[in-house]
């Protein structure tokens, strides 16, 4: 398909075609800086070892019930893999008692 060219000079700036009849101009601006707000990485949630052991502990409470533990992880935005962790460091920790 072939472009008709453009004659009007009206037309002609607005297109941004100001060099050569007919032709658009061969560089492009650079787009727009991304917001300043969206740079910064999301942080990584932390758990402190009393959170982890509460969360334990209401996890092993709930063991018994079907889909409990399911929506314990749900509610704290867990996967199953973190609780297999901390049972790893409850288990590998000295005891205190």
């Amino acid at each position: 398909m072939v472009m008709p060219q453009i004659k009007d000079s009206k037309t002609l700036a607005a297109a941004g075609a100001e060099t050569i009849v007919g032709l658009r101009p061969s560089s492009l601006s650079a787009p727009a800086a991304a917001s300043p707000e969206l740079l910064d990485r999301p942080r990584r949630r932390t758990f402190t070892a009393q959170d982890k052991l509460r969360i334990l502990a209401e996890v092993d409470r709930a063991a018994g019930v079907p889909g409990a533990v399911g929506a314990i992880v749900r509610r704290e935005g867990l996967y199953s893999s973190a609780l297999s962790d901390w049972r790893r460091q409850r288990a590998a920790a000295p005891s205190t008692r």
